[in-house]
């Protein structure tokens, strides 16, 4: 694979979903209280569910974990 090339192939936006769907799935491992600090967040949106979009989601994520210091979780995992 040529430097600089992308890991995942596909199209950005195909990355780009993927990527937001790897944050979601780093949530499963946050403790609890961090986990429903996400969800409220995006409850606060105020919109349908189906309403949320892939920045709604990334900013929700960097809040929690900003407000947490970091990875929520409680192993040294980088945060994307």
């Amino acid at each position: 694979m040529p430097h600089g090339a992308p890991s995942t192939p596909g199209n950005p936006s195909a990355r780009h979903i993927s990527f937001v769907f790897g944050l979601i799935a780093d949530t499963l491992e946050w403790p609890n209280e961090a986990y429903q600090a996400f969800i409220t967040r995006l409850l606060a949106l105020g919109v349908a569910p189906h309403e949320i979009t892939l920045s709604d989601v990334i900013a929700a994520y960097t809040a929690t974990r900003d407000a947490n210091g970091g990875a929520p979780g409680t192993d040294d995992k980088a945060v994307h």
